[in-house]
């Protein structure tokens, strides 16, 4: 249960990279869409003029958009206009690109991190993109005659506003956050598996051997490898040192069985038939 929510968790995260991209790719479009991208209104006691110097009567307010037409423009564009409308088609191209790959990290693929810092690139630069749609306002209709008229923010240009601002809080988001693995890997930590054979327990022992004639006669046992443990092991003699094992405190060693020396197997056996 734990690790669903856990993993509930991390799709989410995905998924709000996701749905900011897509708002944002949406506010894009609709200021690059909208025909009110700049408000422009005639000072007191004057008339609109166009491009060319034209007046406009009976007219309070009048509105250029990057894709629509406007009477204020006489040849029907603008050196601005039309610098602004190739960078809008740019934003709109790598904004819908950053949303897809947002798209796929969250549903299809879960996210590495290239793929997460790569998206987040993608989002800024797409904000970066984005801020030369202001452009508009250099426009001749605002220039040539400031005194006459006023250029402000139409609805468009608070559309660009929300988008720029959807791509910046996606980029923090993502640099704030790792990427999340909403497939459940990066939930469980893996360790390798340790198989303790043998414990040592470093002691001193003390051998009377009256087999040979030798009493009293002492040999320390001392600690040695696992190489030479298993050769004198083979020989018979008692006092073969165990080979040393290194485990970890914090290593689960409650299902260890105990290792029978070879010699000891023998004795069990020879019991074991004495008995039957």
């Amino acid at each position: 249960m734990n690790c669903t929510k856990k993993g509930l968790s991390a799709r989410v995260k995905a998924l709000s990279m996701a749905c900011l991209s897509s708002a944002a790719v949406t506010m894009c479009f609709l200021s690059g869409s909208s025909c009110s991208f700049v408000e422009v209104r005639p000072g007191e006691e004057n008339y609109l003029v166009t491009s060319l110097g034209d007046e406009i009567e009976n007219v309070d307010v009048a509105f250029m958009g990057l894709k629509c037409d406007s009477i204020l423009l006489d040849n029907g564009t603008d050196d601005m206009v039309s610098l602004g409308q190739h960078f809008f088609h740019m934003s709109l191209g790598v904004g819908v690109a950053t949303a897809v790959l947002a798209w796929i990290l969250s549903v299809c693929l879960p996210p590495t991190k290239c793929s997460w810092i790569t998206m987040a690139i993608m989002g800024s630069a797409t904000a970066v993109i984005q801020i030369p749609l202001f452009l508009m306002f250099e426009s001749i209709p605002c220039t040539v005659h400031p005194s006459r008229q006023t250029c402000s923010l139409g609805p468009g240009s608070y559309f660009n506003i929300a988008s720029i601002t959807l791509w910046i809080v996606m980029t923090i988001w993502a640099q704030l956050i790792l990427p999340p693995k909403w497939d459940g890997s990066s939930q469980e930590k893996t360790r390798d598996q340790i198989t303790i054979r043998e414990i040592v327990i470093p002691f001193s022992e003390t051998d009377t051997s009256t087999a040979n004639g030798d009493s009293n006669k002492e040999r320390d046992v001392e600690q040695g490898s696992p190489k030479e443990a298993k050769q004198i092991a083979k020989s018979g003699d008692k006092n073969a040192p165990i080979s040393l094992v290194a485990y970890d405190e914090f290593d689960d060693i409650s299902e260890m069985t105990p290792s029978v020396a070879p010699r000891e197997r023998k004795e069990k056996k020879s019991q074991s038939g004495v008995k039957q």
